[in-house]
């Protein structure tokens, strides 16, 4: 299990198939987005060893232009998947603090505009999905399982 690090640390990815990879070492990103974030000064996400991610969802036929891969975005990409797997924030929310990572890591603000206008447009396919509610599911059932142990 690696060092959980900051956002601004590079990358640590295992390649698993075509476009999934797990994250070797966990991050952590702080954000001031949600509501009263500022007042408590930031609230940091931590993104665990072992997250698997397929970073940008982009249509193949826009790879040439957007790389879901590209380091400017990749960890926000990563920050997104994570908060809308584990429903951590509703759902713009989530693209709000993708939009704000993707500045901090110096995408071009056009970019992260453009990124944020199609997650809005298109992310609710994946915020809504049996994938993600049965993800879900599986959560709770292993937090009810581990407290059941510990009792």
């Amino acid at each position: 299990m690696g060092v959980i690090t900051s956002f601004e640390k590079p990358l640590h990815l295992e390649y698993i198939d075509g476009i999934h990879f797990k994250l070797e070492k966990g991050f952590f990103y702080k954000t001031f987005i949600p509501k009263g974030a500022k007042k408590l000064g930031g609230l940091v996400i931590t993104i665990p060893d072992g997250f698997i991610t397929d970073f940008a969802t982009i249509p193949r036929g826009f790879w040439g232009f957007f790389y879901p891969m590209d380091k400017r975005w990749a960890k926000a990409a990563i920050i997104h998947d994570f908060i809308y797997s584990r429903v951590l924030f509703d759902r713009k929310t989530c693209d709000k603090i993708f939009k704000e990572a993707m500045i901090k890591t110096g995408t071009p603000k056009w970019n992260a505009n453009l990124f944020y206008y199609s997650v809005r447009a298109f992310g609710w396919r994946y915020y809504n999905s049996k994938k993600r509610k049965d993800r879900l599911k599986a959560l709770e059932e292993s937090k009810k399982s581990k407290l059941a142990k510990s009792l």
